[in-house]
Order: structure tokens, then sequence, then C-alpha cells
């Protein structure tokens, strides 16, 4: 109906059921570090990203502020 093939349902929802499974904890300085990470390369693998551009889109935010964009780094309770 909607036109999504239902393979690419069935990967996004494996996805997001595996993603489940990863943890973040803190790390040295203001990193975060991931625990799980042979969970995370699977779900990279499902949505079709490189493993270290999915951690960085869930451990970093980007605001525009006035026109700049600014960067910062999630802690492990957000």
């Amino acid at each position: 109906v909607l036109g999504i093939p239902f393979l690419d349902v069935v990967r996004v929802l494996a996805a997001v059921l595996i993603l489940g499974n990863v943890g973040f904890t803190d790390g040295p300085g203001v990193e975060v570090s991931v625990i799980g990470e042979n969970e995370l390369a699977s779900v990279a693998a499902l949505l079709g990203v490189p493993a270290p551009a999915l951690l960085r889109g869930l451990t970093s935010r980007t605001h525009n502020a006035r026109g700049q964009l600014v960067k910062s780094v999630c802690d492990a309770n957000m």
C-alpha cells in the first residue's frame, strides 16, 4: 500500500530491536563509550550505514543557533 518493500520494513524493525541491546556509558573526558559493539555493527549493516557514522549520529547532536551549526556531545544518560 505504501510502496515500501516488505524486506525493508523487516530490516528496519530488526535494527530497532537490536538497537535496544546497545548501551552507552560515560567514557574518558566527555566521550561516550558503547556497550555492545557487535550489536551496533549489526544495526549499521541492516540500515546500510557505516558503523562509525551510526555511532556519531547516536552520540552527538547538531543545533542551528542563529545561523551557526553547533555540535554537542551527548552523555550516557541522554
